[in-house]
């Protein structure tokens, strides 16, 4: 749940194989997911799972301080229970808009039983 979330929100990043930016995608193509300290504790900070892209390396109980210490530089969206919900309805990258979907209504209505 939550590292889907952290990668499948509105303003992730996406690019193809030719225009594909590791770092870029480490800063930009993953959320941070705001639940609470409580949350952050029991499941070992996984809510700043973006700077794993950064550093594979970094502790999971020194994640929140190396965050925090880089927080001028990390573009990432910041998402909290309620638009966590929204964003398991995003399914699809609309390249028009840069940004992810729901599938639409009426594909949906239509291969629905």
């Amino acid at each position: 749940f939550t590292v889907y979330i952290q990668h499948n929100f509105e303003t992730t990043y996406w690019a193809g194989p030719k225009d594909r930016n590791a770092h870029q995608a480490a800063l930009t193509g993953s959320s941070r997911l705001d639940l609470g300290p409580v949350v952050d504790f029991v499941l070992l900070n996984v809510g700043y799972h973006d700077l794993h892209h950064l550093n594979a390396k970094i502790p999971c109980y020194q994640l929140k301080r190396c965050h925090l210490a880089l927080t001028e530089e990390l573009n990432h969206a910041r998402i909290g229970l309620w638009e966590a919900c929204r964003c398991l309805r995003l399914r699809l990258w609309d390249e028009a808009t840069r940004r992810m979907v729901p599938f639409p209504r009426t594909l949906v209505q239509e291969f629905a039983p």
